[in-house]
């Protein structure tokens, strides 16, 4: 008897133990219910959010052993976030910016999401819920092999309120070219009695160059940025201002993916990349394919090409060893300096090679320092020109309309979805319409 009493006050006491733990943890807030609160109170721009667990995770990161730090990597530590504006009226622009670093070394490798869209520092663009609540949104920090550390947007107040005129900054990626971005800004008029055309628009690409136009569309290369980490990110700026002087700003966040830092980080490979000029292939009447390319490379050493060899693409995907070399004359010199490119005059037969989509120079060099260099450049065999044969007819007559005035404004007997877009873009500037 005397046991069992001594066994069921131990377990009361252990009872009363775990529930007095229970009650602690329940009444501690969790570090994002902090990070929320911490938001919610500082409401002057800018809001500064500092992640407070960083002392532990760097201790962490020096008492670790290298090789545990190479099997586990460490998940980034957020520095600082900041938030542009305290307040915005819905749709308005409120610019949030990133730091953030690693213990253990591998800034290189960062990736910045921030509520969806990538970069360290995004113009997000701001809308009440139904219910009139601020929505949460989420930014992520992504280090190596995919570790990652999340925290919330700061709060900031939104009015339902909206601005007379807007800016918005759009953009879509060139086809057949690397890198190359054309902008458009379009200005919005919420109030119609307040509608204006701007006179001038100043473009800023954020890699420190900046044009100035007197349309609302530019084109710009960022194919030959440096490449000291996996990607680079830009927050591109266009400003435009009417003949009264007034201005209007939009703001749009880029990132790339560098493809040769991958490439020297995984393979131990230099790549050499290339550009088509023209960008489409041109297929002549005696049925070769010459187009020119310009070849550089994104290392901080020289790079001599030694061979260029050939390869066929077939229909199926299939790579073809043709087991022959081109000559080195093709380019005008062989020896890539760092920032510099050097040109090649290639050429494709189609009738000498008649089953071939494209036939392609692979260039095998060495840089300085040793390291293998590799690029590969594919002249492509132009497809047919669409015929009732080898296409499929228009049925929505909007379209037939637009591909038929394309072709009369052009001078051309078929037009592409690039043509389309660009007579639709110089209608909108021309009319004053969104």
């Amino acid at each position: 008897m005397a046991a069992s009493t001594k066994r069921l006050r131990r377990g009361v006491a252990l009872a009363v133990l775990v529930g007095l733990v229970l009650l602690m943890m329940w009444l501690r807030p969790s570090a994002t219910e902090r990070l929320e609160t911490a938001g919610e109170e500082t409401r002057s721009a800018p809001v500064v959010l500092a992640r407070e667990h960083e002392a532990v995770e760097r201790r962490q990161a020096e008492r670790a052993p290298a090789t545990q730090g190479a099997l586990k990597p460490l998940p980034p530590i957020i520095d600082e976030i900041q938030v542009e504006k305290s307040e915005v009226c819905e749709g308005e622009e409120n610019l949030v910016q990133v730091k953030a670093h690693t213990a253990d070394g591998s800034d290189a490798f960062l990736r910045f999401v921030i509520a969806g869209q990538a970069g360290p520092s995004v113009p997000l663009k701001s809308y009440l819920l139904p219910d009139g609540e601020i929505p949460r949104r989420v930014i992520t920090i992504f280090g190596r092999n995919g570790v990652s550390t999340s925290a919330p947007v700061p709060r900031f107040a939104i009015k339902r309120c909206a601005p007379d005129r807007a800016l918005l900054l759009g953009y879509r990626v060139r086809a057949n070219a690397i890198d190359e971005i054309e902008f458009t800004a379009n200005v919005v008029h919420i109030d119609k009695a307040l509608v204006s055309r701007p006179a001038q628009y100043r473009w800023n690409f954020g890699d420190g160059t900046t044009q100035v136009t007197s349309e609302p569309h530019v084109t710009h290369n960022y194919a030959r940025r440096e490449q000291r980490a996996m990607y680079s990110h830009y927050l591109v700026q266009a400003e435009a201002r009417d003949e009264f002087g007034e201005s209007l700003r939009g703001r749009a966040s880029l990132e790339f993916l560098n493809l040769g830092f991958q490439d020297l980080q995984k393979l131990g490979v230099v790549s050499l990349e290339a550009q088509g000029m023209p960008r489409f292939p041109v297929l002549s009447p005696d049925g070769v394919v010459r187009q020119r390319f310009e070849i550089w490379h994104s290392y901080d050493q020289p790079v001599e090409i030694q061979r260029i060899h050939l390869l066929q693409l077939n229909s199926d995907g299939r790579r073809d060893d043709l087991g022959q070399d081109a000559e080195p004359s093709l380019l005008n010199r062989t020896d890539i300096l760092p920032g510099e490119s050097v040109e090649a005059e290639l050429s494709f037969d189609t009738k000498g090679y008649p089953g071939a989509l494209a036939l392609v120079y692979q260039f095998e060099g060495t840089a300085a320092d040793g390291r293998r260099a590799l690029g590969q450049v594919s002249v492509m065999k132009p497809p047919p020109k669409p015929t009732r044969e080898n296409s499929r007819p228009v049925r929505d007559p909007a379209l037939a309309a637009k591909i038929k005035k394309a072709m009369t404004t052009l001078g051309q007997d078929a037009v592409t979805q690039e043509d389309l877009w660009k007579i639709e873009r110089d209608e909108r500037f021309a009319t004053g319409e969104k």
